[in-house]
């Protein structure tokens, strides 16, 4: 850098920040200094030293025989060093071995420095851009009534279109007729020597699906004088390939405002096509692929709203369209505790750039049902490493947790069986002698006796152990059953005509069977018990009240040929009703409501003969509206009533 002013030394420190290349120049055209950008880029083009104390100008005059493009420099730096003219813009091609690139130089004089006479502002610009595409378009053509090569191209210019596989056309629109440069004639497959060359045969070249399209829009432009702009379309070729071109053209119009000509260039874009084609197809598959996931994906902007969502993700929140969930926020999506605490959360990964992995939590979906799920959350990052989003995996673990519950309790029930058994059998060999002794005393006993009274009470209280003691054995040997095949409707029949003996008169059975058998592998002893254990609990449902029972056995309305055939019994009370706390733990061993008479163990016996069996039992009730169990048991074969 020379010495300066510090007026000049703030100029080369604003200069020094630029984000292209700058060269300033002294009154004899030397470089004087060059900023970093330049440096940069002369270094990467294999230009020696730093170019100060070069003679800019001298190299453009050396270089303006075999450079068109240096003569128009030396020029407009030789008017900047005299102070003459304005910013001086020039576009130039550089193909390098992998493409074609183009270049703005502008050469500023300074005239408010006594050391720096002129700028030279460096940089690289794209095919997109609009100053060069005007200047192809505006390549200048010889007047009309020349000879057929209408254009008197620089060399620069060929290479440059044919680099980016582009052509320039000019179109008579008085007498029809089309000029094209050579490159035309290559994209089209036709021979420079091709004579009458017309807009009929230019619309004869485009595929036939496109002719329509294409001459509507040109006659469009005619009618409108108006520029065609990015008129795009399929060609087919002398040897039938088919290839996609775009044409932009300027309309010419006469002094009256009468469209004549047009001038304009066309590109093969069959490549751009097949790379849009490709990318719309990997979007697809990538579409697919996210829908396929069995996960919900989605993701987030930077304020939390979803942008992407996944068919899971519809299905788990309960919606069908997408746009349902598209832009919102999960305080929108979920009008609860969860969305409030997941909406914090994503705004806390958002800021902190901090995943959330695999939390568990609960919701309610726009269905109202309730799921468990475990959510995963990572910051989505740009280029810099700036947070733009967030991206969300959820999992829906309902069914999991259902699973580890049934399994809970199936081990819990496993381990009581155990315990009961072994219970069982050591009170029952102590019970034995009490029950015994107590007999023989209470025969022995005087009548009225207060011994005999007291003997009474022992032996009620131990014959109520001794049952609760065989319902234990029965609850521990289940899994011992002696299997074979049963009818479930003749037990269920046999099972209410016992029960309906022992009914009080206030309470009314009734037995609707719709099946004329059901055949299933079960230990008849067993299931007789669970049908009478759910008859004796409807019953103690009903209590002192009147009521009545209703016992249904049916079959699904839907049996598929691909699975068991299943079958049904119903028990129906209008008793006092279950709470939904109760529900939830009606089949606990020893869990009871009956205080004082129940032992807890009916409907345990109940859901253990059953899942034994394959089948489930469910119940439905609510608080002064009765109660219905049902039982659902996979069996072999059949038979309805006729």
């Amino acid at each position: 850098m020379p010495e300066s002013s510090p007026g000049s030394e703030t100029l080369f420190k604003i200069l020094d920040a630029l984000p292209i290349e700058v060269a300033a120049l002294n009154r004899q055209g030397e470089i004087i200094y060059v900023n970093p950008m330049w440096r940069a880029f002369a270094c990467a083009n294999g230009a020696p030293g730093d170019f100060l104390g070069v003679n800019y100008l001298h190299i453009c005059r050396q270089a303006q025989w075999s450079e068109p493009f240096a003569a128009s420099v030396a020029d407009a730096i030789e008017r900047a060093l005299v102070g003459e003219g304005t910013s001086t813009p020039l576009l130039y091609p550089c193909p390098d071995e992998h493409r074609m690139r183009w270049f703005r130089m502008d050469v500023v004089p300074v005239q408010w420095m006594e050391e720096v006479a002129a700028l030279v502002l460096h940089q690289e610009v794209g095919l997109d851009n609009a100053e060069l595409q005007s200047q192809i378009a505006r390549f200048p053509t010889q007047e009309k009534g020349a000879s057929e090569h209408r254009f008197n191209s620089a060399q620069w210019l060929h290479m440059a279109l044919e680099a980016i596989k582009a052509g320039l056309w000019e179109w008579d629109i008085q007498t029809g007729k089309v000029f094209w440069s050579p490159e035309s004639y290559k994209l089209f497959g036709m021979p420079q020597s091709a004579k009458n060359l017309s807009y009929d045969v230019w619309w004869g070249s485009i595929h036939p699906e496109d002719r329509q399209a294409v001459d509507e829009a040109v006659r469009r432009a005619v009618e409108e004088c108006r520029d065609l702009v990015d008129l795009e379309f399929r060609i087919v070729l002398p040897d039938g390939t088919v290839r996609w071109m775009k044409d932009r053209g300027r309309m010419i119009l006469d002094e009256t405002g009468q469209p004549v000509r047009m001038i304009g260039i066309q590109m093969d874009i069959t490549e751009q096509k097949e790379v849009a084609v490709s990318l719309e197809e990997e979007r697809i598959l990538l579409r697919t692929v996210i829908d396929a996931l069995p996960l919900a994906l989605y993701v987030k902007d930077r304020q939390a709203r979803k942008i992407l969502t996944n068919s899971t993700d519809l299905l788990f929140l309960g919606v069908n369209d997408p746009a349902e969930v598209l832009g919102k926020t999960d305080l929108e999506l979920f009008n609860d505790v969860c969305g409030y605490t997941c909406y914090l959360e994503d705004l806390e990964v958002l800021r902190t750039g901090q995943p959330v992995i695999q939390r568990e939590a609960e919701m309610v979906n726009s269905r109202g049902e309730h799921r468990h799920i475990l959510l995963s959350k990572t910051p989505l990052r740009n280029r810099n490493q700036e947070i733009i989003g967030l991206v969300g995996v959820t999992e829906d673990i309902t069914e999991r947790k259902r699973l580890e519950t049934q399994l809970y309790e199936a081990q819990k029930m496993e381990s009581l069986g155990a315990i009961a058994a072994t219970v069982a059998h050591d009170f029952y060999n102590l019970l034995t002698p009490i029950i015994g002794l107590s007999e023989v005393l209470f025969a022995e006993a005087p009548p009225n006796s207060r011994q005999r009274k007291y003997l009474e009470q022992i032996l009620s209280a131990s014959y109520k152990a001794r049952n609760l003691l065989k319902q234990m054995q029965t609850f521990s040997r289940l899994q011992e059953a002696d299997a074979r095949k049963v009818d479930l409707v003749n037990i269920v029949a046999e099972a209410c005509d016992i029960h309906r003996s022992a009914l009080p008169p206030h309470i009314t059975l009734y037995v609707h069977l719709k099946l004329a058998s059901a055949t299933l592998h079960a230990d008849p002893t067993q299931l007789h018990q669970a049908i009478m254990n759910l008859l004796v609990n409807a019953q103690q449902a009903i209590g002192e009240s009147v009521g009545e029972i209703t016992v249904i056995v049916g079959c699904e309305a839907a049996q598929s040929a691909y699975r068991q055939p299943h079958a049904y019994v119903k028990v129906i009370d209008t008793g006092q009703g279950i709470d939904a706390a109760t529900r939830k733990r009606i089949f606990e061993p020893f869990f009871t409501t009956k205080r004082g008479s129940g032992s807890g163990l009916g409907l345990a016996i109940v859901q253990r003969v059953v899942r034994s069996l394959g089948g489930s039992i469910e119940v439905e009730s609510e608080p002064g509206k009765g109660a219905t169990f049902t039982v659902i048991l996979p069996v072999i074969e059949i038979h309805t009533n006729l």
